[in-house]
């Protein structure tokens, strides 16, 4: 009895193992290559991917076709008629004069017209979609640009928190060797365990900043992702650029700054372009005041199954001829014989139309003093925005000095802190201070040289430079 107790006893382990070791290889996770992304690759697919792009690409490919089509305006109108007509009873045959059945008849034509002259409207109306067209590229453009920025802005905060991150680590992994040695000086005697204990506790608040510092870079990475519109369930990897060696060229005057992103700021050339739409909206609402001349010419024929050769028959007094009908004329005769050419000139003299014209060239003059005032604020909001971004690039300069200044100063303080320490004539709550200023300075310094990356790099997207390392 107790040796089937104990066999069952070993077959139920024997099959608990069983089934975990066969877990553990079912179950084993298989770790997905992650996808890299460069500081490039994620301003292109910012652009390629995001929805309002694709709209505003949609807007210019109509303004495109609109501008193709006032190009062809300017061909005549050209058109072709074949009708074929049956009446059933009978009628006046229109050749014999007689009641007869209706005939089968065709009046084939072809006719062209075109506007000789309407106040020079098509030729305006050509430009102002020219100009619309351009408007709506420098549209585009200036979109993407906000986009680049963004996403720019994005990768930094990935970088900043990364960096963060590595240092709450090396400041963890130094804490945890400093328990180990402090536990051989309590072993030794040299220290109590009061600074075990101190010590541990530090620790304990160092996982739980590593934690948040975690968090705080896997939500920087998901912003980054949901930016360019990727899918968050795939596995990401930033590559990081090399800010270190990264070139940072002496800062303008804000006035040379100014002066070369007003020539190809993408939203001051739109405000500009449509200022100039408008200009020959005006043109083409004055051209409502002029008459209007147009020109048509056709050409024409006629076909009638009831159509018939007269033949002479006899002279009635050797005055008076009289004539019979022979047999049916043939169609393409008919068409020969009867064709036709008409050429004919209109002139249309505008007179009253109830001031529709006069308020329209009003309302065309007040669309062109808002074009006008669009583009001067542009202007004015492009000089505010890289005022601040010049007087932020400076301070970032300013800022980047002075913590590369502290932070050597704060090396040297922790290794003579390290030091006295480990020789026991440094108390822990002393040296954690010390080591606080310089994790302080350390993310103080990366904070003030991605910062100062960034301000150039947006001065160089207000002057049309690509963004790049």
């Amino acid at each position: 009895m107790c040796l089937n107790h104990l066999a069952r006893f070993w077959g139920r382990i024997l099959f608990v193992m069983l089934v975990v070791l066969g877990t553990q290889l079912t179950f084993k996770p298989i770790l997905c290559a992650q996808t890299r992304l460069s500081f490039l690759q994620c301003l292109d697919l910012a652009v390629s991917n995001n929805v309002q792009v694709k709209i505003s690409e949609n807007s210019v490919s109509t303004a495109e076709v609109s501008y193709i089509q006032k190009k062809f305006d300017f061909l005549p109108n050209v058109s072709m008629s074949l009708p074929v007509n049956k009446s059933f009873g009978n009628s006046a045959d229109i050749f014999t004069q007689q009641i007869a059945v209706s005939p089968w008849t065709s009046q084939p034509s072809l006719g062209a017209s075109f506007v000789a002259f309407r106040g020079l409207s098509k030729w305006n109306e050509l430009k102002n979609a020219q100009y619309t067209l351009s408007a709506n590229q420098y549209s585009l453009e200036d979109l993407k640009n906000d986009i680049r920025l963004n996403t720019a802005l994005a990768f930094f905060q990935v970088l900043f928190a990364n960096d963060n991150l590595e240092i709450a680590r090396t400041r963890l992994d130094l804490l945890e060797k400093q328990l180990v040695n402090v536990q051989k000086q309590v072993d030794a005697g040299a220290k109590t365990q009061g600074d075990v204990f101190t010590l541990q506790s530090q620790l304990a608040a160092e996982r739980v900043n590593a934690v948040t510092l975690q968090n705080n870079y896997d939500r920087s990475l998901l912003d980054l992702i949901l930016t360019l519109n990727l899918d968050p369930s795939e596995a990401y990897e930033i590559e990081r650029p090399d800010l270190i060696n990264a070139e940072v060229e002496e800062l303008e005057a804000l006035d040379a700054v100014f002066q070369s992103a007003r020539l190809s700021n993408p939203g001051v050339r739109q405000q500009e372009f449509r200022a100039l739409a408008a200009k020959y909206a005006i043109r083409t609402a004055s051209a409502a005041y002029f008459p209007t001349l147009n020109i048509t010419f056709g050409l024409g024929s006629f076909y009638s199954s009831n159509a018939k050769e007269t033949v002479l028959d006899t002279i009635l007094f050797d005055i008076v001829p009289l004539y019979t009908y022979g047999d049916q004329i043939p169609m393409w005769t008919q068409f020969s014989n009867n064709f036709g050419k008409t050429l004919s000139f209109s002139l249309t003299v505008p007179i009253f139309n109830r001031m529709q014209t006069r308020q329209g060239h009003r309302i065309s003059k007040i669309n062109y003093n808002t074009a006008e005032l669009n583009v001067k604020a542009e202007e004015l909001s492009l000089y505010r925005a890289i005022q601040q971004a010049h007087l932020d690039a400076k301070a970032a300069d300013a800022k980047f000095a002075a913590t590369l200044a502290q932070n050597e100063s704060l090396n040297e303080a922790l290794r003579f802190a390290q030091a006295r320490y480990d020789a026991g004539m440094l108390d822990f709550l002393a040296y954690l201070e010390v080591l606080n200023n310089h994790t302080r300075a350390e993310i103080e310094q990366t904070q003030a040289q991605y910062d100062r990356i960034l301000k150039r790099k947006i001065l160089d997207l207000y002057q049309g430079k690509p963004l790049s390392f």
